[in-house]
């Protein structure tokens, strides 16, 4: 797991306050085929439970943007992140 940046309440840009917000990842990757993806990974809490998200993306050479996301309880996050990283390696963007 990524080591906690600074705590934040509200991400860069927004005007809404997130609980518990916390960026764990944010960096270049490749993704879906290209060399130019991100990565986004943070927690929040919703009505006190705990939420982990991670997000992947790219531009298409169409120049839209294309995503996946994988949000969970805390809890449950480890269960099911194999299975979604087992999409995100299986996925290509050539549009």
């Amino acid at each position: 797991m990524a080591a906690r940046l600074a705590p934040t309440r509200r991400p860069a840009g927004s005007r809404y306050y997130i609980p518990g917000f916390h960026v764990l990842t944010l960096k270049a990757t490749s993704f879906a085929g290209r060399s130019d993806g991100a990565i986004w990974e943070f927690t929040w809490s919703n009505n006190g439970v705990q939420r982990h998200n991670l997000l992947y993306g790219a531009i298409g050479q169409n120049g839209k943007s294309y995503q996946l996301s994988y949000m969970a309880n805390e809890s449950d996050f480890a269960t099911y992140l194999p299975l979604f990283q087992q999409v995100v390696a299986g996925t290509k963007v050539s549009l």
